[in-house]
């Protein structure tokens, strides 16, 4: 499944028309419109030229696969929705939280749960 939304949001941030994107990687603006609502989908070609252009990671535009790199420098792969990457992000604003979730998640969290029934 194609995130319109996200190239869609990609594409506004650079100013870019569905006409100008179309042109950039050669497509019509027809096509970049179904690409954003999601009733057309990229082939392999023009979804590598649109992660190009958009600087996105092929997989942000076909559906939230992350990857990540582990301390250790192991790769590894997880899939992620944007609600999840959103309450990461939120909670890497608080600094204590923060290091008590990486560095004691089972406590952190079991905390967390007993805090939210009281």
């Amino acid at each position: 499944m194609i995130a319109g939304d996200k190239i869609k949001n990609e594409r506004t941030k650079r100013k870019l028309s569905q006409e100008d994107l179309g042109k950039l990687i050669g497509v019509t603006k027809v096509s970049i419109c179904g690409y954003e609502t999601g009733t057309r989908t990229p082939t392999i070609g023009n979804l590598l030229k649109l992660s190009k252009v958009l600087e996105l990671n092929p997989n942000e535009i076909i559906g939230g696969t992350v990857f990540a790199v582990s301390e250790e420098g192991t790769p590894y792969e997880f899939v992620m929705s944007e609600k999840e990457i959103t309450a990461v992000q939120e909670i890497r604003k608080y600094d204590i939280l923060h290091d008590m979730i990486c560095n004691q998640p089972e406590k952190t969290i079991k905390r967390i749960v007993e805090l939210i029934k009281e």
